[in-house]
């Protein structure tokens, strides 16, 4: 309440060059690695069930067509409606995923602005306390499996944790 009230003509609320290094770095820089890198992972997908970038394109209104159900993959095994839409949730989730991956080193490797981040330090590593219950919940899923495996289809503990 005490300043007084900006000149418009001469006070500028935005610097605009900032917004104009900001601007180039998120869209031109960083945002071309995370977009390549996201599809890169949904190509992977894709490939790995069937599906060769190449035959993707061209193929959309027979992909989202209910009637079709004997779509040929590259190497025509066929994919009815279901099996293709359950696919491409895959590939999307993929896409998120490796997204918010890249994401998260973008903004480790970004953090410091021009020391290196092994000289800076990780400070605030408020994400670090949740890693090693990710590596348990993989571990415990793992072992539950392998228990699920070598015992009896309807024992106890295949029906209480599958």
């Amino acid at each position: 309440m005490y300043r007084s009230p900006q000149l418009m003509k001469k006070e500028n609320v935005i610097d605009f060059k900032f917004v104009h290094k900001l601007l180039h770095k998120s869209c031109c820089c960083l945002g071309v690695m995370v977009s390549a890198a996201g599809i890169y992972t949904y190509f992977i997908i894709m490939a790995e069930n069937g599906f060769m970038p190449q035959d993707l394109m061209g193929i959309r209104k027979a992909w989202y067509s209910r009637a079709v159900n004997d779509l040929k993959d590259s190497y025509n095994q066929e994919w009815t409606y279901s099996d293709r839409i359950e696919l491409e949730y895959c590939s999307q989730t993929g896409f998120f995923v490796t997204v918010v991956v890249v994401q998260m080193f973008t903004l480790m490797g970004h953090k410091t602005s021009r020391e290196s981040l092994w000289a800076h330090g990780l400070r605030f590593m408020w994400w670090l306390p949740g890693i090693p219950f990710g590596v348990f919940l993989f571990a415990y899923d793992e072992v539950r499996n392998f228990i699920i495996r070598h015992s009896a289809d309807e024992s106890w503990f295949a029906k209480e944790t599958y």
